[in-house]
């Protein structure tokens, strides 16, 4: 049911009670149901550390709520050094990782009681374990947590580690959208390649987004776009732009990059990639509505 699953059967099965439950998920039968929310699911991705994965996961979703008006949830799922909610001067929630201990646990109210709100759309699922706790994750728990989500909100911005990424890669499968970022550099190819292989295993239907950023303190790249864009056989889709007063001003504020810097070149790339997730989902919303 989390994940979107409208009815289920219970075995032994007999003709009666298939036929009933057939009827029930006809079109004729459900036009007099409520629409359920079938929300988004952005998951952002870092290939390495350091490339402003959090950045751009935390400021997408501030976009999302702040300018798209788009009811949004921020999941950092960095469990020990999660910086979202610190990026928005918030205490973390208490809630993530029993969710993510313990999944029968979660439904509308737990998620409303885990959640730190932040402004009229805005919504940060995130936590602070002690280093010495080691957090035992469900196999199951990320599927049923975001399709929870996905039924409450119209964005979920999830801020997923490479850590996690290679424990639970099944997370991957109910992505709708994923950004993938990157350093233009030797390692930054390796790790990009890595990563989209796994994508196109566990998530071929989710586009994917590549922005490169400039993680060195030059601002400059260490490989060229071309040779980039040969090496990991794809082309760029963003290239983030190195702004280290605005970044800056952000963090020791506690506020989202919009909020202090609006009309950097940085702030003006993160509300283009924000408006063409957007657009994206307001373009397929018009073309089903002319079928």
């Amino acid at each position: 049911l989390g994940v979107g699953a409208s009815d289920y059967l219970v075995k032994p099965l007999d003709p009666q009670l298939l036929h009933s439950a057939l009827v029930d998920q006809s079109p004729a039968a459900k036009s007099g149901h409520a629409a359920v929310k079938n929300g988004k699911i952005l998951t952002v991705i870092g290939s390495r550390g350091g490339v402003g994965a959090t950045t751009l996961a935390v400021n997408t979703a501030w976009v999302f709520a702040h300018v798209h008006k788009r009811k949004t949830a921020l999941v950092d799922l960095d469990l020990h050094f999660g910086t979202a909610a610190l990026a928005l001067d918030l205490e973390p929630g208490r809630g993530l990782r029993e969710a993510l201990e313990k999944p029968g646990r979660i439904d509308s109210l737990f998620i409303e009681r885990a959640m730190v709100k932040v402004g009229d759309r805005l919504y940060v699922l995130s936590c602070e374990e002690a280093l010495r706790e080691r957090p035992v994750i469900d196999p199951s728990a990320l599927e049923v947590l975001l399709g929870e989500l996905r039924q409450n909100f119209d964005w979920v911005v999830v801020d997923l580690p490479r850590s996690v990424l290679l424990t639970q890669a099944h997370a991957l499968t109910i992505a709708t959208d994923i950004v993938l970022a990157t350093e233009q550099s030797l390692a930054g190819i390796r790790d990009t390649t890595r990563i989209l292989d796994i994508i196109k295993e566990t998530a071929a239907h989710a586009p994917v987004k590549l922005a490169a950023t400039s993680a060195d303190g030059s601002g400059r790249p260490k490989v060229g776009r071309a040779d980039f864009e040969k090496s990991v056989g794809r082309t760029l889709d963003y290239e983030i732009p190195f702004d280290p007063k605005a970044t800056a001003a952000a963090a020791n504020a506690g506020k989202p990059l919009l909020a202090v810097a609006r009309g950097s070149r940085l702030v003006k790339t993160l509300q283009g990639l924000s408006g063409d997730l957007v657009g994206n989902e307001d373009t397929k919303k018009k073309t089903k509505a002319k079928a």
